[in-house]
């Protein structure tokens, strides 16, 4: 997986997507996607090794370098952490970032690192308003955006990086 795609999967596992869970499970959505010949995404990739049997997944991952494996590890082990619900809110959220333009998946991606930036309270406080303005109408969200609390709460760097995710985001 390269690094794009883990900062996405980190995002999207981190709760900036927010939508809810569908119907079908991932490996539904895994076989489909391969009978269509698509390419894996990351979650297929983690979905795949969460399915295997241990020793099946150990010659897998041997063959790796070892700052891949380590690094395929741990996002494993992250994800076979979350509850069948959260995979599948997770699966979901994915889906929905596929379906946006190549250009505002690139746009996400690039506020998604000036958002990994931010001390780490501060980025629960900014995915914490962000969760907040997506589940808003459009007319509450723009009076949140435009009060003096918001202003106040954020620093200019957040509020951009806050107002541009809710717009890129729907």
């Amino acid at each position: 997986m390269n690094a794009i795609r883990v900062l996405l999967l980190a995002a999207l596992a981190a709760g900036f997507c927010q939508i809810p869970v569908a119907a079908q499970g991932p490996q539904a959505r895994m076989g489909r996607r391969w009978r269509q010949g698509e390419a894996w995404s990351p979650l297929d990739q983690l979905e795949r090794l969460r399915t295997m049997d241990p020793e099946q997944r150990e010659r897998l991952l041997s063959r790796l370098p070892p700052p891949r494996r380590a690094n395929i590890e741990r996002h494993l082990q992250r994800y076979m952490s979350l509850t069948p619900e959260q995979r599948a809110r997770l699966w979901e959220q994915y889906e929905m970032f596929r379906q946006l333009a190549p250009e505002r998946q690139q746009e996400f991606r690039r506020l998604f690192v000036r958002f990994l930036n931010q001390p780490p309270e501060r980025q629960d406080v900014m995915r914490e308003e962000f969760q907040r303005l997506r589940r808003m109408s459009p007319q509450q969200r723009a009076a949140r955006l435009g009060s003096n609390e918001f202003h106040y709460k954020f620093q200019p760097n957040e509020r951009d990086i806050i107002e541009r995710m809710v717009e890129l985001l729907p």
